[in-house]
């Protein structure tokens, strides 16, 4: 009864969209359009203001319904970082605080991001199905041969209210996301093909394919504006802890970034390890060599095996 209900609601939010949007006109070219000038931006061909951006992503989200993914209790989440000084990997952290993510009393730490503006802490993450997943996030973070990482192990510990980028692109492709999703995202994709005409479909698709394909473009200071941006309009909603995206550079995997008031609330910490990366094979394939590793308490704190 509960599913049934959701769906009778996400279908008439559709249908109300749709009735709407069939007032107006030239969607596909509004859309095309907005896309077009925002592109020209990330080229460093225009400009726009931070507030000119923030509009043009509004109009586009506008035309899909926005729908949220549970992660569920027990989910293994991984997090590399490399650290500041990598001739000290002795000096090790005695608390998670940095590793997870950046504190708020140095969050000018905080660079601009794929989703994250400057000075805004977010937690950057890969869902993984054990530890040998760790080869994806030594790729996120562009580890180097010899380099000395923190690996920081947690699991969900409630379950996280997450939004999918790029979601319907994968059925759009008549492929499956790369983690399982409830079969109700594949009947709204199919309900949206079979009540809105081509036209309009076509520009709610393109808004699709761009959101993927910035999510996934090799990154730059004018990308990360916009993604930022796009991040923060996705996050406005207080119920929704974070988003998921395609790996970057692993293909098919996929990452995760929190705020970091839902990691203190809803993840638990659990192992760190020390890596030294001693051989890079190329395509996210790595050997890595293990220094040290501690189990977390309740506060945080790293136990560490070796003194």
């Amino acid at each position: 009864m509960k599913e049934l209900m959701l769906k009778q609601r996400v279908f008439k939010l559709i249908d109300d969209k749709n009735e709407d949007f069939m007032k107006l006109g030239n969607h596909l070219n509004v859309v095309s359009d907005i896309i077009k000038q925002l592109n020209k931006f990330i080229d460093g061909e225009v400009e726009l203001s931070n507030k000119g951006i923030d509009e043009l992503l509004g109009i586009l989200i506008q035309y899909r319904v926005v729908l949220d993914i549970p992660i569920p209790v027990d989910t293994m989440l991984l997090r590399g970082v490399k650290f500041e000084d990598p001739t000290k990997y002795l000096d090790k952290y005695t608390n998670t605080s940095r590793i997870s993510y950046i504190p708020k009393d140095i969050s000018y730490k905080a660079k601009l991001n794929r989703f994250n503006k400057e000075n805004q802490p977010m937690y950057y993450g890969s869902i993984a199905k054990s530890i040998l997943n760790a080869n994806v996030v030594f790729s996120e973070i562009e580890a180097k041969e010899n380099e000395f990482i923190n690996l920081l192990v947690s699991k969900t510990s409630e379950e996280l209210n997450v939004r999918y980028i790029g979601l319907f692109e994968y059925y759009r492709r008549g492929t499956q996301p790369p983690i399982i999703v409830h079969s109700f995202f594949q009947e709204v994709y199919d309900y949206y093909k079979s009540t809105h005409e081509k036209e309009l479909l076509m520009a709610i698709e393109l808004c699709d394919t761009f959101f993927s394909d910035i999510t996934t473009r090799e990154g730059t200071d004018r990308l990360y504006m916009v993604t930022a941006m796009l991040s923060n309009i996705l996050l406005e909603d207080k119920q929704v802890d974070g988003l998921i995206y395609p790996s970057v550079v692993a293909a098919n995997e996929p990452n995760l970034v929190l705020k970091p008031n839902s990691v203190d609330a809803k993840v638990r910490h659990e192992n760190v390890y020390i890596k030294r990366l001693s051989k890079d094979y190329g395509y996210s394939i790595y050997y890595a060599i293990n220094y040290n590793d501690g189990n977390v308490d309740k506060n945080n704190d790293i136990n560490w095996k070796k003194p």
